[in-house]
């Protein structure tokens, strides 16, 4: 799953030989002046918008679901967070601070990715650096998100990997 996620982070960013995201650490060096109450969720931009209105509802529940199970890690709930307040579900508690940013976490990209999105109407971003988010955060929820959360359910696994090769088969390519 972390190789799938890792490859759509680079397809949509870029490949880059430096051990940080030189992205996400400007946007954690500008973390203090940015108004966590002023965000944008995916329903502020039309070309999102019709990305994922037709799984909106379906990831919104299932984001819940998960969200009232016990997460194991702190950075899972926060990217369910992330990923509700993208889908327009709002958020109940202030962003937290951005964590470490190295190329080996994958969640931490996610998780930034999704950040840095909601926040980019207060972060300066180039035109590709904006699509890049865009897209990653889009395929997070139509696909990533459901898939990551499922896969330790060892019954589940061959239905979940066949219904996430199947997915991946008709995802768009950008």
């Amino acid at each position: 799953m972390e190789l799938v996620i890792g490859a759509v982070f680079t397809a949509c960013m870029g490949c880059s030989s430096a051990p940080e995201v030189m992205l996400f650490k400007r946007f954690q060096a500008q973390w203090r002046s940015i108004n966590q109450a002023d965000f944008d969720d995916a329903f502020t931009s039309d070309d999102v918008m019709p990305e994922i209105i037709d799984v909106k509802d379906d990831v919104l529940r299932f984001i819940e679901q998960q969200l009232d199970e016990q997460q194991q890690r702190d950075d899972y709930r926060e990217m369910l967070i992330l990923a509700r307040a993208f889908l327009g579900g709002g958020v109940t508690a202030p962003f937290r601070y951005p964590g470490p940013i190295h190329h080996a976490r994958w969640m931490a990209k996610v998780i930034y990715s999704f950040k840095v999105w909601l926040f980019r109407r207060q972060f300066r971003l180039t035109v590709r650096e904006e699509s890049g988010l865009r897209d990653i955060c889009v395929f997070a929820v139509r696909l990533y998100l459901k898939a990551w959360f499922t896969a330790p359910l060892a019954a589940a696994a061959p239905n979940s990997d066949l219904e996430l090769m199947k997915a991946l088969a008709a995802y768009p390519e950008r």
